[in-house]
Parts: structure tokens; sequence; C-alpha cells
């Protein structure tokens, strides 16, 4: 189990059960007993995908391939993602006797000449959550933000603000880091809805962008 208390207002939950299927240990007296924990496990945890979380069952065999930065406590895009099954091409949905599934297209590039080509770039790339965000916000017709906004004399950072707006997106913190707290209180007081790129959602900040009006 690993916890991201970072997140707000709840915490992000990351589990995994893994199973020892080396050939010492299947042959090996408790094999049966440890498959079956491991299912009963992954019946558990796979619960955490309700909420902002994931979980996952893996072998030791496995693990090479495993990438723990998939993991939504790492920011990554949650196993679910990172491990969904490709859609059914035509020959092998036939092959099984399956209706075939529509292979979902790209999202398209942002525009060379859209400001938000700027603010990708420059944008925090250690918060993954963040650049998705940005990427969909991007081909909504928005404005784009301000990168790297100071608030007031303590000059409180948000990653990119809309100041007319006051909206703003602020990197993740450590919960018990005071000046996270601080500057979360600065915008709050100030009359400001920042959140983390986790705690927005695209809608959400898409509705409240549109709503706003005015120029950024």
């Amino acid at each position: 189990l690993v916890v991201d208390g970072r997140s707000k207002p709840l915490p992000t939950w990351s589990a995994l059960t893994v199973v020892d299927d080396t050939p010492a240990a299947v042959a090996g007296e408790g094999h049966k007993e440890r498959w079956a924990a491991w299912l009963a496990w992954g019946n558990v945890i796979q619960f955490l995908t309700n909420g902002s979380g994931d979980a996952g069952q893996l072998a030791a065999s496995t693990l090479g391939a495993f990438d723990p930065a998939s993991m939504a406590v790492t920011e990554g895009t949650g196993l679910v993602l990172s491990q969904r099954a490709l859609p059914l091409d035509e020959e092998t949905a036939t092959w099984l006797g399956v209706a075939s599934q529509p292979v979902p297209a790209e999202p398209e590039p942002v525009d060379d000449e859209s400001p938000w080509r700027e603010v990708l770039r420059y944008l925090d790339r250690d918060e993954t959550t963040l650049e998705h965000l940005v990427q969909q916000l991007a081909r909504h017709d928005l404005p784009a933000p301000v990168v790297g906004y100071e608030l007031g004399d303590q000059a409180w950072p948000a990653e990119l603000a809309w100041p007319d707006r006051q909206i703003a997106i602020v990197l993740t913190g450590s919960p018990d880091d005071p000046e996270t707290e601080d500057r979360d209180r600065a915008y709050a007081e100030a009359g400001w809805h920042a959140r983390t790129a986790r705690e927005w959602s695209v809608e959400e900040l898409t509705a409240q962008l549109a709503a706003s009006g005015g120029e950024s």
C-alpha cells in the first residue's frame, strides 16, 4: 500500500498484491494458500479505482516490466489506464467471434500558432497530472493562462493562473509543509479558486473559465 497524503480532500491510495510464481515457490508448500490470498486481496483492492486511486495484481515474474511511475500516487495516469486493453482489430475480432472495437483517435496536437504551445513548453514536467490537464484544456476555446504567476507581496506561486478570473492551478506540495498551507490560505483569502491539477477536472475548470468571462 502506498498513500499520497498531498491529495485533497482525501489521500490517494495505490495498492498492489503480488504472488511469487517462481518454479520453486509454485512447487513448494503453501502455494495454493498464497494464490488464494492473492486473488482475495485483488478482489478487495480493486475498489480503489472508484476514487482517485488504483490497484493491480502482479506476479513476481512480471515485476521487471512494471513501471511504478504509472501509479496514481506518483501522479501517473493510474494503473487502470496504463494497463488498459487495446481495442480489438477486425481480424482478431473475427477469429474470436466477437464484434471489433473502434480504435480511439489520437488527440489533435496543439496548433503551432496557439498560445497554449508556450504554456506547454514552460510548465512543470515533474507533475504529469498537470501536463495531461493542460493538454485537454488547450483543445477548448479558452484563453491561455499566465505561467509562473505570483500573488501579492509574498509572491505566492501558482504554476498557471488566470488573474482576471482569479483561477489558478498550483503545484502539489507536502500536506505538512507550512508554506503549502500558507500559499493555499493566501489564495483563498484573496478570493481565488486555486487547486492542484489533480483536484481540478477539465469539465469544472472549463466551466469556471467560461463563466468568468473577460480576457486573459
